[in-house]
């Protein structure tokens, strides 16, 4: 398989050559490019089988490039590279025939590779079907997975020319059509704690169950296909053959969606979060509108309350600024209390209900930001009071605010008063839960602090690690034992939290100078 790299910069072609072994994959770099001429001059002369084609290239861009392939009817599968803000040019790659694009700024080999896969399968199964248009027939698991791998490849944003569409859906027996089509994505709220509910084999059948009673829901509904795109990620593909009013199209998703809700709460006691797609009448958009309709599902941060969203009613032409959310000055100045910022931000957040689209995780990036200054200026040495992939939605940032502020009152008066009593609370679950296994990462979840600010501020506070603390305790609690009760060393050894009795040996007569068994001779 041939390959033609085309960037006009020079560190990225150079990063594609050397991050990947082309050799183990089969593939040859046949050529370089840096502009858009010399790529279609090498396209024409070279004949690569696929092009890696950068869409900010001088002379000609990407675009231009793939309009005049498209033009020559070049056989070469093109796989764009673009930048985070380039969404609009991407868009416009795939509609001109891309059949993939990547990231810059998160290229990684792995990735590449399972592109370059998909894309060489892709070439490799065209080269059969040019071979023989014979289709013979298949056995039901074979076709299963042939449609699922079609749908998939839909809902990446692979483009078909049109007989192949054509073939593809008479074939694989789909009931999909080019005409008023939605995408409609689900996921199952709260999964992780419904997951929790099941053993490791019944997981398995908990995405089994959702697969068949999507299918059956659908099973009345023409023109329509499910496909399971990723873990807790599912999608439905409505092509409204005989509907042509948008109003009634959209009355009947929602109808659709409040079925999906009601049936999967009745049976898997499970609640799901929608998001739908504008209307569009070519399956080679499916890409595009899956990646608005994943975008959408991301707002359910915003509006936990709400379970479906529509491409319709947020605006991405103008995303929110989540810069904009607070200002930085007032929040950090020198006229605000801690208690007074806290309020502040509490407020904005509470206000916020953008029909804009916010991008989740910058936003949480910019909280926990704002939340680490606040935190740095008023309470001194602490550096990480937020753990913000504990925050679900909204809600349980303004909780945490809140907590934050309760707290702020009476015990984070200044950070001394800080460190006491995270030390004081450190100290206190020890005493009371030594005999469990106790790590720092379970205390700084408990505490919502870091591993390493716990850690720090308990040798400052007692001249000792935490582990020490835990084994002075077990000592202390072992000596009792010894004491009172003729228990055999492994069994104090297990009662007090050590998994090893040798270990606790080694432990006992560190802190002691003596084994237990000399500590218990020398009482009687």
């Amino acid at each position: 398989m041939k390959i033609l790299i085309a960037d006009d910069e020079m560190l990225v072609r150079a990063g594609l050559k050397s991050s990947i072994n082309w050799e183990k994959e089969n593939i040859v770099i046949v050529g370089e490019a840096d502009n858009g001429e010399k790529t279609l001059n090498m396209v024409a002369e070279l004949k690569p089988d696929i092009l890696l084609l950068d869409i900010n290239m001088p002379i000609m861009d990407g675009i231009e490039v793939l309009k005049e392939l498209k033009k020559r009817k070049e056989e070469c599968k093109v796989i764009v590279l673009s930048c985070h803000d380039e969404f609009e040019y991407v868009k416009d790659a795939m509609r001109y025939g891309a059949l993939d694009y990547i990231l810059k700024h998160k290229i990684e080999p792995e990735s590449i590779i399972d592109i370059l896969k998909e894309v060489k399968q892709t070439i490799e199964a065209e080269r059969k079907e040019n071979d023989t248009e014979y289709i013979g027939i298949r056995p039901a698991k074979e076709l299963i997975y042939e449609k699922n791998e079609f749908l998939c490849k839909l809902l990446k944003g692979y483009q078909f020319k049109d007989y192949e569409l054509t073939r593809y859906l008479n074939t694989l027996g789909l009931k999909l059509s080019n005409k008023n089509i939605i995408c409609i994505l689900f996921e199952v709220d709260n999964y992780k704690e419904v997951l929790n509910r099941y053993n490791s084999y019944e997981k398995e059948l908990l995405q089994v169950s959702i697969e068949n009673i999507s299918k059956e829901l659908l099973s009345n509904v023409n023109g329509s296909e499910f496909v399971i795109k990723d873990d807790n990620l599912y999608a439905v593909l409505l092509s409204n053959i005989q509907e042509t009013s948008e109003q009634n199209i959209f009355q009947n998703t929602i109808t659709l969606i409040k079925r999906f809700q009601n049936t999967f709460k009745k049976y898997l006691n499970v609640e799901l979060t929608f998001a739908a797609s504008e209307m569009y009448n070519d399956l080679n958009n499916t890409g595009i509108a899956f990646e608005k309709a994943l975008l959408s599902l991301t707002q359910k941060f915003l509006f936990p309350d709400n379970y479906y969203f529509f491409v319709n009613n947020i605006d991405f032409r103008t995303p929110f600024c989540v810069n904009s959310l607070v200002s930085s000055d007032e929040i950090l100045g020198e006229n605000i209390s801690f208690e007074g910022a806290l309020d502040y931000l509490i407020s904005a957040l509470e206000g916020l209900k953008p029909n804009k689209y916010v991008d989740i995780k910058s936003l949480k990036t910019f909280l926990s930001r704002i939340i680490y200054s606040l935190t740095s200026k008023f309470l001194e040495d602490e550096s990480s009071f937020v753990n913000e992939d504990l925050w679900e939605n909204i809600n349980d940032v303004i909780g945490y605010l809140k907590k934050l502020k309760e707290r702020s009152g009476s015990l984070l008066a200044s950070s001394t008063e800080l460190s006491n009593y995270l030390v004081r609370e450190t100290v206190a679950y020890i005493n009371k839960n030594y005999e469990k296994d106790i790590s720092l990462k379970l205390l700084s979840d408990y505490l919502n602090v870091s591993e390493g600010y716990i850690s720090r501020l308990f040798n400052k506070e007692m001249n000792m690690t935490v582990s020490n603390y835990i084994n002075i305790k077990r000592v202390e609690k072992a000596k009792e034992l010894l004491r009172k009760t003729t228990l055999k060393n492994y069994e104090i050894a297990e009662r007090i939290g050590y998994k090893n009795h040798m270990h606790y040996n080694i432990v006992f007569k560190k802190l002691t100078n003596c084994t237990p068994s000399e500590y218990r001779n020398k009482l009687l």
